[in-house]
């Protein structure tokens, strides 16, 4: 009997394994041999292959996971994963059929609090409600965090951020998402360069809605009710096609040699947009701001913009300064005030409750510029060697031109001169 067992066992192993020379195997129900590239070459035309199954826990609970060991996951995340890592620090990775997950070389995010340690890539699995609990952290470069559309909410307490980057870390991207009621920040990336904010909605946070270092971009974004700014950024930033409205400081505040353009901002509790030095604001709305509707420090440009009834001035510019193309009407102050040596032309000024224009330096060029219906000056200079040519005025309550003596000013005309002067640096009020 043992003889009939022992053989009938043998007979089964060469059926299902044929082993060659170079200890090859394969496991078929035919007598075809292994491929020549495989160590275990499977075939089968009626079953598959059953890996082993186990849930996110049992996973983690694996003694030192060989590099590559896969497993079947059975809870949420559910799906294939392989350790990417080694066995002393595991990294699993979920393989998925989504053609932009990169056979899912990406890590989810399905639980607050998260630490991210390695670069990589990371998302969403879901909407998270943290509670008083910490966010996401980041403490690695080259980190791409994908929202996935879903939401990272909190209760308020604090200072909490959603998202915080606790080291000087660069290349960071942020997308696709929305940040609400954060103790902190919505997004703290201070202490990081190179970021890229992109596609995020961040309100009702207690501190500022969007903070990033150096050389970062924010783009399609909306700030709301953040009790700080809406959007800042450190030197070369570039803010493009946002919203910030009603925060409690500075709706966008960047800092040197930055770019803001086509952005609305509103309702802020400081300045609209407040731009630091040699910086670029242009094709942005600034209304309803309790201070200044758009402010740029010194060497800054401002470019087709409009600022409408602001608490302060509708723009405030300092010396060495560029704007042109603009409009602003109905601010509580001035609808521009200028610096020394600014460049004013082709804007408009228009029912302002000071003037239209004050100039409050010296080395000026205001140039072709139109002011009317402001309740005191159309055009207004309190130091000298300025120079005022083809600007029209009408309907000012006060002054059209209420220069101080020292400018050049070219020819006032009026509705009963025009025709007959030829100047054509000419100055009109009508």
């Amino acid at each position: 009997m043992k003889s009939k067992i022992h053989l009938h066992s043998i007979i089964v192993l060469l059926i299902l394994f044929q082993f060659r020379g170079n200890c090859q195997v394969s496991i078929s129900n035919t007598s075809s041999p292994p491929d020549p590239s495989a160590m275990l070459d499977i075939k089968g035309s009626e079953k598959g292959l059953l890996v082993p199954r186990m849930t996110s826990i049992q996973r983690a609970g694996i003694t030192d996971p060989a590099n590559a060991l896969l497993i079947y996951q059975t809870d949420s995340p559910v799906g294939f994963y392989f350790n990417q890592g080694s066995p002393v620090t595991p990294s699993w990775k979920l393989l998925s059929s989504d053609p932009l997950s990169d056979c899912e070389s990406r890590i989810p995010i399905s639980s607050l609090p998260f630490t991210i340690t390695e670069s990589g890539s990371y998302y969403l699995t879901e909407s998270i409600d943290a509670g008083g609990s910490n966010g996401i952290t980041i403490s690695a470069s080259n980190v791409t965090l994908d929202l996935n559309g879903y939401t990272l909410l909190s209760d308020g307490s604090g200072p909490l951020s959603a998202v915080y980057c606790n080291a000087s870390i660069s290349n960071l991207v942020i997308r696709n998402g929305i940040i609400s009621n954060w103790g902190g920040h919505g997004i703290n990336g201070v202490n990081a360069s190179h970021c890229n904010i992109t596609d995020m909605q961040i309100s009702d946070c207690k501190l500022t809605g969007v903070s990033v270092g150096i050389n970062s971009r924010i783009e399609n974004c909306t700030a709301t009710n953040n009790l700080f700014d809406g959007i800042n950024t450190k030197n070369q930033g570039l803010v493009i096609n946002c919203i910030a409205s009603n925060n409690g400081t500075e709706g966008i505040d960047v800092n040197a040699n930055s770019i803001v353009s086509t952005c609305v901002v509103s309702n802020n509790g400081a300045n609209g947009i407040e731009a630091s030095t040699k910086s670029e604001v242009t094709h942005c709305i600034a209304n309803d701001n309790t201070e200044d509707g758009i402010e740029v420090a010194a060497g800054g440009m401002i470019n087709s913009c409009n600022a409408n009834s602001n608490g302060e001035n509708g723009f405030d510019i300092s010396s060495g300064s560029n704007i042109r193309n603009s409009t602003a009407r109905a601010n509580t102050q001035n609808g521009y005030k200028l610096n020394s040596d600014v460049f004013a032309s082709n804007n408009s000024a228009d029912n302002n409750i000071l003037s239209g224009f004050l100039l409050t330096g010296n080395d000026a060029r205001l140039d072709n510029n139109h002011s009317t219906d402001n309740i005191q000056n159309g055009f207004q200079a309190t130091l000298s060697n300025n120079v005022f040519i083809r600007n029209t005025t009408s309907g000012n309550s006060a002054t059209a031109f209420n220069i101080t003596a020292g400018n050049t000013v070219g020819t006032i005309l009026t509705t009963g001169t025009l025709n007959s002067n030829t100047n054509p640096f000419a100055n009109i009020s009508f």
